[in-house]
């Protein structure tokens, strides 16, 4: 999407996504706590991915994580965390795969 590739480049430095991002990462964690599910070693799609503030969470905990998103821009900002981190559990998609992956968690943010 055009619009959000505008963005892209300047939306990690933007201290409201940020504090969005660990917010809907702690809520995360707390429900799932609540309903017994456990988040590490999960296979998971961040749906809506972004830049992947949320993604870097995940990256530490589950075994996959395959982030989706329409905006290029935003991927290739994820693409580059990915390889700085040497994050070898993440994976970029433009779209959801047509067949395959299961998923033990999705999150949207």
């Amino acid at each position: 999407m055009p619009e959000w590739d505008e963005y892209a480049q300047g939306w990690d430095d933007n201290p409201a996504v940020r504090a969005y991002a660990d917010a809907a990462y702690v809520s995360l964690c707390s429900r799932a706590d609540s309903i017994g599910f456990a988040i590490d070693g999960t296979a998971a799609c961040d749906f809506g991915c972004g830049t992947g503030l949320l993604t870097e969470h995940l990256a530490a905990r589950c075994s996959i994580v395959e982030a989706i998103d329409s905006s290029a821009a935003m991927l290739d900002v994820l693409g580059t965390k990915i390889t700085r981190e040497a994050w070898v559990n993440v994976r970029v998609l433009a779209e959801l795969p047509e067949a395959g992956p299961r998923y033990d968690l999705v999150v949207c943010s």
